[in-house]
């Protein structure tokens, strides 16, 4: 991971992930080829919000601070999820794929070897 090989240069390295900011993005500078109606409940919906002219909740001057921010910080967090959506989207994903890796977890555990030891196992060292 980039984070740790720059660590000993003594560079911090974060991860911001935005949501919607209020900015252009969207607006004038974007253009919509037409969409297939097959996608018509996924990228045409989001299609349809950005040229209906809604824009996000973030604030550019805001995001700007808080990334400027980042930089004095003694500890920065590896990732950022920055604004309300992003965290939204971003929480809801995790939980859908834990729920879909729990949901397989003993298909995905089937292939374990007879002879697996504790170690193997336990790649993680959290039992025990």
């Amino acid at each position: 991971m980039l984070a740790r090989e720059v660590a000993p240069l003594g560079i911090g390295v974060t991860v911001v992930e935005p949501g919607g900011v209020r900015t252009d993005w969207a607006g004038a500078s974007m253009r919509t080829a037409a969409i297939r109606p097959e996608y018509a409940g996924t990228v045409g919906r989001t299609a349809a919000v950005h040229a209906s002219g809604a824009t996000g909740a973030g604030d550019p001057a805001k995001v700007a601070r808080l990334v400027l921010d980042l930089v004095d910080l003694d500890e920065p967090p590896l990732r950022l999820l920055v604004g309300v959506d992003a965290h939204a989207y971003a929480t809801a994903a995790g939980r859908s794929l834990l729920a879909e890796d729990e949901r397989w977890r003993a298909l995905s555990e089937s292939t374990t070897a007879d002879d697996a030891t504790p170690e193997h196992l336990d790649p993680l060292g959290h039992r025990g």
